[in-house]
């Protein structure tokens, strides 16, 4: 535990002075944001597909997995806090936007890069959720420190997909943190998604309108339309060309990993009645198409 906290402490040190000298380096830049834009949900959702989306409009920044709330809690200035997402996508573009097996790069757009930076975030919904549902008032903090419009992005998927791949990829690492393991990889993945369902409607009331559900499916199924909704809620033109090209990468249909998982009848009827007491969620079945 000790060495752990060592760690972290170690970490945030190293990563203090630079984003200091690259916020204040990037400064001109930064003053326009208007917008902050997170990430709320679970693991294995379709965030690195959204993220990417949004990052390639020419007046958005969307980190990879920064974990931004981590420095918001050690205190990082806004400035700081802004450049950590802005170096994030820029290396996470260089290297390819490769992720779990897939590219997410959108050919001809502005992923890593911008025009006019108007609005800037982090896609990593889960690490923001756990860190809002371990720490009391940090959402009060978070909207201190990266205020006053920060917004943020509810992307579901069908809970049966969604819980067999997290038990296929293994429980997340902050899992213990929010729910006692078992030993049972499905149950503890079934307990660990409640957890963080609950955890998002319990701050759906104090986040209102600012938060939007997307579905994954629906993305799928209709991504201009979906996409400009995305964008509307955060300020910013859905340009057709812009929508086109992002598209053009969607999948063709979403993977139904729910059936390579090993449910009992128990667990498929637990995450079914689940599923119809969330209203994100009540329109999935096991049997859902898609």
């Amino acid at each position: 535990m000790a060495a752990s906290f060592l760690e972290k402490l170690g970490h945030l040190a190293s990563v203090y002075p630079g984003s200091l000298l690259g916020g204040l380096r990037h400064r001109h830049a930064l003053a326009s944001i208007e917008t902050t834009c997170l990430f709320i949900g679970y693991p294995r959702s379709g965030h690195s597909l959204v993220g990417s989306l949004i990052d390639a409009h020419p007046e958005a920044v969307i980190a990879h997995e920064a974990d931004i709330l981590k420095y918001v809690f050690a205190r990082f200035s806004k400035a700081q806090l802004q450049y950590l997402m802005l170096d994030n996508s820029r290396r996470y573009a260089a290297a390819g936007r490769t992720w779990q097996g897939h590219t997410y790069d959108v050919p001809g757009q502005w992923q890593g890069r911008f025009r006019r930076l108007r609005v800037i975030g982090d896609k990593h919904g889960e690490a923001t959720l756990v860190r809002l549902m371990l720490v009391p008032g940090l959402l009060d903090w978070v909207e201190r420190s990266l205020g006053p419009d920060v917004r943020f992005v509810h992307v579901v998927r069908n809970p049966f997909d969604n819980i067999a791949t997290i038990w296929s990829k293994g429980v997340e690492r902050f899992a213990p943190g929010i729910v006692r393991l078992s030993g049972d990889a499905l149950q503890d993945s079934v307990a660990y998604y409640e957890a963080l369902s609950r955890g998002v409607e319990a701050l759906r009331p104090l986040i209102g309108d600012r938060m939007l559900d997307v579905a994954h499916e629906d993305l799928i199924a209709k991504p201009t339309e979906e996409l400009s909704r995305i964008c509307r809620h955060l300020g910013l033109e859905p340009m057709p060309d812009y929508l086109a090209a992002c598209a053009g990468i969607v999948f063709e249909k979403p993977h139904k990993s729910r059936h390579d998982a090993p449910w009992t009848p128990a667990l498929l009827a637990r995450v079914g009645e689940h599923a119809q007491r969330v209203p994100a969620l009540a329109r999935y079945t096991f049997s859902s198409t898609p």
